[in-house]
């Protein structure tokens, strides 16, 4: 009996500590409980589907656009196209209106699980409704379906080398369509000037709209509600991309959101991805491209794909550092898009890199160079031996903004989940996560005003409302066998049903206002 005694006093401790820190979120938790679309009940998705006409609705869009996908234009002056037909032309600021007004959309390209030919039942922003309350089922009114394209079933890992990231602009730019070059030609022909605009531009003071662009800017949205949009964002931009063969990863703060819970960061205000050279040619020839996805049941996305002119000078750049960005034109926010390449001059790069960045680029080749007391003669000489030769094998990579990074530590790029569905991951998690941030960064569990919540596996807050809700909770709980397989086992190659796609689970925010009753 004494030698159960100690475990016995412990093990009410440790309760005792698990409820008091339990009873502390629940009394003050801003724990919103939503209901994903797929899992409301009838009553509620008749209300959704039969929202007036006099009020805007985020699922629309235009008859000419459907027309533009019938007839198959080619021309991109033929595209018979207004922004007023899909975005909420109303709300825009003055300066977006300005740039509506004169800027064509030269394709659309729709997001689709069938190959559909056009068939249109009616005029007007969306066909009736016949006996079926799901905007999928709306949307494929307009639509018969020709030719199944299967699901894919297998998720390799993808080797990367060198070689995907020589920018080659003078051999790849003839690679685009006459039209494209012609319009990228003469973007570049102009002076460099800040290509993309945010909604900071709208005020001199810090007032939380630099991660808006300005042209689709219509009010700033609360930290809940700008994560779920930007879950349809980032799902949009993994069927995109798939579905392209354009090979993109997660980096910066939604690779620690990743390593955390496969969520986004509650805090954060935009997505953060890179692409090879290679693949970014591959987006190029979608510059100025509609994206209309409705793969997500109610959340019909409309997304344009911009492609800064000035991508092509690789030198340090604090006004177009961003390659291109993926926008949602209803509400402003978007996934930032920077390339990795290897051109770049030793020397040049050394003398132009601050305390920190130097800190940071001599880590690629030892990660604890920060430690280092002395630096020696031999250990100095040992440290330009390493960068000499990964330079010279074109093996260094970096971005406008000066993070670097070699080959080796990001390929092969893993299969992964994040916000339920399919993204790549780089090989070296925890190494590019440390060396970007500090060394706590991976085992922190409080940042502003969020607490980690090591039971849900969540990040909290007693003052910033956060969402949850069943599906959250169960892919949460699949992540960390997804995570363990990508980062600890290191397995290149998974079946479907290892890397299982969620359904929607964060609720957009004019769904959520049906739900409790607002009007839209």
């Amino acid at each position: 009996m004494r030698n159960l005694t100690p475990s016995i006093i412990i093990s009410i401790i440790l309760a005792w500590i698990f409820l008091k820190s339990r009873s502390k979120f629940e009394e003050t938790d801003k724990e919103l409980t939503t209901i994903p679309y797929s899992r409301s009940d009838i009553n509620l998705l008749k209300i959704i589907d039969s929202l007036s006409e006099d009020n805007y609705d985020p699922r629309r869009f235009g008859v000419s656009a459907l027309e533009y996908l019938k007839n198959e234009a080619q021309d991109a002056d033929a595209i018979p196209f207004d922004w007023r037909d899909v975005v909420d032309w109303q709300n825009k600021t003055q300066l977006g209106l300005l740039w509506l007004e004169n800027y064509p959309v030269k394709e659309i390209c729709l997001m689709k699980r069938n190959k559909f030919i056009f068939e249109p039942t009616k005029s007007g922003n969306l066909p009736l409704i016949n006996n079926t309350f799901s905007i999928k089922d709306t949307i494929h009114g307009f639509f018969l379906s020709v030719e199944s394209i299967s699901e894919i079933h297998t998720y390799k890992s993808i080797e990367l080398s060198s070689h995907d990231f020589k920018l080659n602009f003078t051999q790849n730019i003839e690679s685009l369509s006459e039209n494209q070059k012609q319009i990228l030609l003469c973007q570049i022909k102009a002076e460099e000037y800040r290509y993309f605009k945010e909604g900071s531009l709208l005020s001199n003071t810090s007032n939380g709209l630099a991660h808006y662009d300005l042209r689709f800017y219509n009010y700033r949205i609360k930290p809940v509600d700008r994560i779920a949009i930007l879950h349809r964002i980032v799902r949009a931009w993994s069927r995109f991309t798939i579905s392209q063969n354009i090979e993109t990863w997660l980096m910066h703060g939604s690779l620690m959101g990743y390593y955390f819970n496969g969520l986004i960061l509650p805090w954060d205000d935009d997505i953060d991805v890179q692409l090879s050279s290679k693949s970014f040619w591959k987006l190029i020839k979608y510059n100025n491209t509609l994206v209309i996805d409705y793969e997500d049941e109610v959340n019909l996305g409309k997304y344009l794909i911009d492609i800064n002119p000035f991508f092509y000078k690789r030198a340090r750049s604090a006004e177009n550092k961003i390659d291109a960005r993926f926008i949602d034109v209803e509400s402003g926010l978007y996934i930032d898009i920077t390339i990795l390449t290897s051109e770049m001059n030793q020397m040049m790069l050394l003398q132009s890199l601050d305390e920190k960045e130097t800190i940071e680029f001599f880590k690629v080749f030892d990660p604890y160079y920060d430690l280092v007391l002395t630096e020696t003669l031999p250990y100095q000489t040992s440290i330009d031996f390493k960068i000499n030769q990964t330079i010279n094998a074109s093996s260094l990579l970096s971005c406008k903004d000066f993070h670097f990074y070699t080959v080796e530590e990001l390929s092969p790029l893993i299969p992964t989940i994040f916000e339920g569905e399919v993204l790549y991951a780089p090989n070296n998690i925890e190494k590019l996560l440390l060396r970007e941030y500090n060394r706590k960064s991976l085992y922190l569990t409080k940042f502003r005003d969020f607490e980690f919540n090591k039971i849900k596996h969540l990040w909290r807050s007693n003052i910033v409302e956060y969402e949850f809700n069943t599906i959250l909770r169960d892919f949460i709980s699949f992540h960390y066998h997804s995570i363990k397989q990508s980062t600890n086992m290191k397995r290149h190659s998974f079946n479907i049903s290892e890397l299982i796609k969620f359904p929607a689970f964060r609720v957009e925010p004019w769904i959520r206002q049906v739900q409790v009753g607002f009007d839209i």
